[in-house]
């Protein structure tokens, strides 16, 4: 044999076998998959406020240049955030969306269909 799939097994083994025995409570790994869920939630909360903020600089930065040169590369440079901003707020909406249809978004409102911003919860039809 392999000493990979040796390895593979003895872990396999180590992993399973107690959970099947109903020697070992698994209940940790659903606590590890809500922190990360809640983690994840915080981290796309913050990257849109950043993404946000950016494009508020960029284009208090175009309204601001006063030099035709600067001009033209402050208009790019708010062109670029805003397509940044609708991409991200694009992707949020079919993630929460394909969430809604699929299922596995958790909510404790009457309202399934309400998409609330990443960090509140829907309840009552409202995001809190």
């Amino acid at each position: 044999m392999k000493k990979s799939t040796l390895l593979l097994t003895s872990l396999f083994t180590a992993l399973v076998l107690p959970a099947v025995a109903k020697a070992q409570n698994f209940f940790y790994i659903s606590s590890w998959i809500g922190n990360i869920k809640l983690w994840l939630s915080q981290a796309v909360t913050i990257a849109m406020i950043l993404i946000t903020l950016f494009f508020i600089v960029s284009v208090v930065r175009y309204i601001r240049t006063k030099e035709a040169k600067d001009v033209e590369e402050k208009r790019h440079l708010m062109i670029q955030s805003l397509i940044g901003l609708f991409v991200a707020v694009s992707v949020w909406g079919i993630i929460g969306l394909a969430g809604n249809i699929l299922g596995t978004n958790s909510y404790t409102g009457n309202n399934p269909s309400s998409v609330c911003p990443p960090g509140l919860t829907n309840v009552a039809g409202k995001c809190i």
